[in-house]
């Protein structure tokens, strides 16, 4: 039997909300026949609060370390408690060289995926990374200057290869990601990028218990955006967008924003400003926002010009819902993906002028070529985003 940590500061435990990645990795592993010790903080980051329950009764091990709290994800304090959880795992680390043959680490948290992979090659232990996120790039629209951004972030970007090298092996939630990785890490011959999806039977059966929950009207056309309003998130052009289309008599359309996050009440009160009423519903239970999609017409990917992110959460959910996909994202991975299946339309990000053009091409469309992308956006899920399946790929790396 193969003993495998699995290392992260992110993660839902079973008690909580959300189905993570590394929740699910740790279920599975335990069922083919790995000894799994999931190690991550007693700070829950989704939450922003300190877990209170330190005992699980699961059959793989939970261990929570200290590490403390942080309100903002872009954050000083965040960095702080990447370092205290980071020197608790080395710790940990030291304590239980023997109990171990793969670490299995979680990036952007730099600092602990570099100490692992330190340990790694010190005890020979196989090392493989998962890389969520990229740092520094997801910080540089902290900063607009290209030049001043590449001088303050080199330092951790050199981390950032440093630590990319060490991995044995590389996982990544997209290809772009993992292309990163691969450009400084030539020893690594074994890699797969799986994006992080979503699990198309629950969604279908929320789809199904909460429909009738959901009231529409039938003249109505709504665009949905679900997840963060935050600063990577554009959903500022968004709502100039829809004044321009609300201008032109458009009232049948509807925008209709599920999530919360730190730029909520600027955009709420930008959207007042305009005169315009736009739907802000905060959070919604998993099952009911995927009746809520299902319901939509369209589902926005709303990123802006500069940000890093390839292929995200919400659009797996988008694709499990059948829509037509509005995607403003640089990524080519992910624009490439709307024309190869032909799932939607990619705008031009930050140009409201762009995107309202844009959503009167997908409100125009013929019934029929309506539910053509319907139909190719589910099939999509279901090669490409379906954890059931994709998630075996990994399994096959750990395993290789």
């Amino acid at each position: 039997m193969k003993r495998i940590f699995i290392i992260t500061m992110a993660t839902n435990l079973p008690d909580e909300k959300g189905y993570n990645r590394f929740k699910y990795l740790s279920e599975i592993l335990s069922e083919d026949n790995f000894e799994v010790t999931l190690i991550t903080s007693k700070f829950n980051h989704y939450d922003k609060l300190q877990r209170d329950n330190t005992k699980y009764d699961e059959k793989y091990n939970i261990v929570l370390l200290d590490s403390c709290a942080y309100k903002e994800n872009i954050s000083f304090k965040r960095i702080i408690s990447i370092i205290q959880f980071g020197n608790n795992v080395k710790k940990y680390l030291k304590n239980h060289k023997d109990k171990v043959d793969i670490l299995y680490c979680a990036v952007p948290a730099l600092y602990v995926c570099n100490l692992a992979g330190k340990y790694s090659e010190k005890f020979n232990k196989e090392f493989i990374i998962d890389i969520q996120d990229l740092w520094p790039e997801a910080m540089e629209l902290l900063i607009k200057n290209k030049k001043i951004s590449n001088i303050l972030f080199y330092p951790i970007k050199k981390f950032a290869d440093k630590s990319y090298r060490r991995a044995d092996k590389i996982i990544a939630v997209s290809k772009e990601y993992l292309e990163r990785a691969l450009c400084v890490n030539k020893k690594s011959k074994k890699n797969e990028a799986v994006y992080i999806g979503t699990f198309l039977e629950e969604f279908d059966l929320g789809a199904q218990k909460f429909c009738s929950d959901i009231e529409k009207n039938k003249k109505e056309f709504w665009i949905t955006y679900i997840g963060t309003l935050g600063l990577s998130y554009d959903i500022k052009t968004l709502i100039e967008a829809y004044q321009i289309i609300i201008k032109q008599g458009y009232t049948d359309i509807k925008i209709k924003i599920l999530g919360r996050g730190p730029d909520e009440k600027e955009l709420k009160a930008y959207s007042k400003s305009l005169g315009l009423c736009i739907d802000f519903i905060g959070y919604m239970e998993y099952g009911k926002m995927a009746a809520f999609l299902k319901k939509s017409d369209v589902g926005i990917n709303a990123i802006k010009r500069n940000a890093a992110q390839s292929i995200i959460n919400k659009v797996g959910d988008y694709f499990s819902a059948g829509l037509l996909v509005l995607n403003g994202s640089n990524c080519q991975e992910m624009k490439n993906l709307i024309l190869k299946y032909n799932t939607g339309i990619n705008y031009e990000a930050e140009n409201a002028n762009d995107l309202s053009e844009k959503i009167l091409e997908a409100y125009n469309l013929s019934n029929d070529k309506k539910a053509e992308i319907s139909k190719n956006s589910r099939i999509l899920a279901e090669e490409k985003f379906n954890r059931s399946t994709t998630y075996k790929n990994i399994i096959e790396l750990i395993n290789a």
